[in-house]
Order: structure tokens, then C-alpha cells, then sequence
């Protein structure tokens, strides 16, 4: 990703990363569901990874309210997914090796739990088969 002069994301006019980090799931691995009301989420799948996304927006005001989408990132093509704050989201690797997950976010994370933009829900808060890959 590329900042402009103005320290924006290219691509995402307004977003501003002060934080980037770098994470790698383990096979099978879930880490679900989560969700932020203050900043939000630049992902970033390499190529050379393939990742299930989940997201389901829980924002009462938005067009988009309510609605639910799995989608699969990565795959050899580099891909980036900006999730607003208000959205809650996962990520699962189907796949038989450890795969890469890139993000940024544009508030500082902070470990004090009066501060915390970190809101987690139960990984199967929106059902157990949300993560399962259609058999057929």
C-alpha cells in the first residue's frame, strides 16, 4: 500500500494508518468475531496467502445494515479490504499451511480496558456453519 503526501492509503481517501501489523494464522485457525466503534481496518492478503473473511455490518444507520459476507482474499492476487469501524469481523485459514494477514488501523491500540476499541463476540455469533466451506 501506498501513503500519499498527506500520509492517506491509496485508494482509501480519509484513511490515515498510525499502526501496522502483521499476523499469521495457524491451519484451521478462526480468529472471530470482533469489531471496533472508533477506528478502522486496512487488510491486506498477500499472494502467496488465502484467507476466508467474514463481516457482518451492525452499524443501525447504514445501508448495508445487517447484512453478512464471506469473502475469500489472497489467492495469487494481493488484495485489500477496508473495514469500517462498526463492522464486525473474522478471519479463518482453510487451508493446510499458515497464512499471512497484513492490517492497519488508524487509532492506537490501547491495552487499557476503560480505552479499549476492542469489542469481541463469541466466534460463532452468527452461526457455527459461518466458518464451514460448502461441501457439493
Amino acid at each position: 500500500a501506498r501513503l500519499d503526501g498527506d500520509r492517506q492509503v491509496g485508494g482509501f481517501p480519509g484513511f490515515r494508518p498510525v499502526q501496522w501489523n502483521w499476523s499469521v494464522l495457524a491451519p484451521g485457525a478462526v480468529k472471530a468475531w470482533h469489531l471496533h466503534l472508533a477506528q478502522d481496518d486496512l487488510w491486506i492478503v498477500p499472494p502467496d496467502s488465502t484467507l476466508l473473511v467474514g463481516l457482518v455490518d451492525l452499524r443501525r444507520s447504514s445501508p448495508t445494515a445487517s447484512h453478512t459476507q464471506r469473502l475469500t482474499l489472497g489467492g495469487a492476487r494481493c488484495q485489500r479490504l477496508l473495514i469500517p469501524r462498526g463492522v464486525a469481523h473474522g478471519v479463518a485459514n482453510l487451508t493446510g499451511r499458515p497464512q499471512t494477514l497484513l492490517y492497519a488501523v488508524n487509532e492506537f491500540f490501547s491495552p487499557d480496558p476503560d480505552r479499549t476499541d476492542e469489542w469481541r463476540l463469541p466466534w460463532d455469533r452468527f452461526g457455527k456453519d459461518f466458518w464451514a466451506i460448502p461441501r457439493g
